[in-house]
């Protein structure tokens, strides 16, 4: 079995990520994570709501549904904070993720 170092022109494992990439995480990048997972959530336990036949599931999932959409607001309020999500101004929210996305090309 052999062993390889890793140097500045050996890429990570698979499966790893590389430390540049592990230092350009920034808040943004994370608080855009949670707000993207955060509307799939409410998307999702919509949909299994809908479709449950039972009242104690029904009431289970209605305070999941009601929790994922108080995270939602927690987490958009705190990204318009921040100025990261401008939902009220395309023009400016099309500039944000153009910054956004070319940072993330930059990392390769």
């Amino acid at each position: 079995m052999t062993t390889t170092t890793m140097n500045s022109t050996t890429a990570p494992a698979a499966g790893t990520i590389s430390p540049a990439i592990m230092a350009a995480l920034t808040d943004q990048t994370i608080a855009t994570d949670m707000l993207i997972t955060a509307k799939t959530s409410i998307k999702d336990i919509a949909v299994a709501l809908s479709e449950t036949t039972s009242p104690q599931i029904r009431t289970l999932l209605r305070k999941q549904f009601d929790q994922a959409v108080t995270h939602h607001e927690q987490l958009t309020n705190y990204m318009m904070s921040k100025g990261w999500y401008t939902p009220t101004n395309i023009t400016q929210q099309l500039k944000n993720d153009l910054q956004f996305v070319t940072k993330a090309i930059n990392l390769q």
